[in-house]
């Protein structure tokens, strides 16, 4: 043991001796306390993206379909088309309608020999539809009495995307609205959605017609002054609603 006794003095690091093949890591020490962040290593290339972090709340109202006319929805993803919507009537269906535009076309086919009815009523249907997948993220046929509240507010304040100029209906600037509609045209909105939505009802297309739980949006009623100098004489009016008289 004579050989070994220079190393006496070493005697008290023995235990140290596992800790040998550590000594290259000690210049990571002050890094330490960053271990707990180490999950968070994949999100470093994020990090530019931070500023938009305030706009996340908004992702839903980004389109999920482009807002075109009717005409040029070709198709909705499977998801969002209607066609397994829950409130798809079960058993016979009196239309061939597969899916919700299948349906609006076959409830617009209607009227195809009265072309102004036709084209009030297209505007409104293709607006709503918009609005269910495009906004809402929800089937057409999967509306239920709450969103319909939720469109009938949006009609009075159509979201700023969904505005703009008159444009013909190919064109890339067309958009739903011209701006916010007024409430007699919110009534009128509200009135073809639940008149179509009954027919769906009564096609057996839909279960149930959520808008017949939405009340119709207030209108002011405007008085019109009679026209004086138009009324008919009494003594007239008398001889003509007396019995024998002209409307008897």
């Amino acid at each position: 043991l004579l050989p070994l006794l220079p190393l006496l003095p070493l005697l008290p690091l023995l235990p140290l001796l596992p800790l040998l093949p550590l000594l290259p890591l000690l210049p990571l020490l002050p890094l330490l306390p960053l271990l707990p962040l180490l999950p968070l290593v994949p999100l470093v290339p994020l990090l530019p993206l931070l500023p938009l972090l305030p706009l996340v709340p908004l992702v839903p109202l980004v389109p999920l379909v482009p807002l075109v006319p009717l005409v040029q929805v070709g198709r909705i993803v499977p998801a969002l088309d209607g066609s397994a919507g829950r409130n798809r009537a079960p058993g016979y269906c009196l239309i061939a309608a597969r899916h919700d535009l299948e349906a609006i076309q076959a409830y617009l086919s209607r009227f195809r020999d009265r072309d102004k009815t036709a084209r009030a009523y297209q505007k409104e249907l293709e607006r709503f539809l918009l609005w269910c997948v495009g906004a809402r993220g929800t089937a057409l046929s999967a509306i239920g009495p709450e969103a319909c509240e939720h469109y009938k507010a949006f009609l009075a304040q159509p979201d700023p995307s969904w505005i703009g100029p008159k444009a013909p209906r190919t064109s890339a600037r067309w958009r739903p609205f011209a701006g916010a509609l007024k409430p007699e045209s919110q009534r009128y909105a509200v009135l073809v959605l639940r008149g179509f939505f009954a027919w769906l009802v009564s096609m057996r297309y839909l279960g149930g017609n959520p808008w017949l739980l939405v009340p119709d949006p207030v209108t002011t009623r405007r008085d019109v002054p009679i026209a004086v100098d138009k009324a008919l004489p009494a003594p007239l009016w008398q001889a003509l609603v007396q019995p024998d008289g002209i409307l008897d």
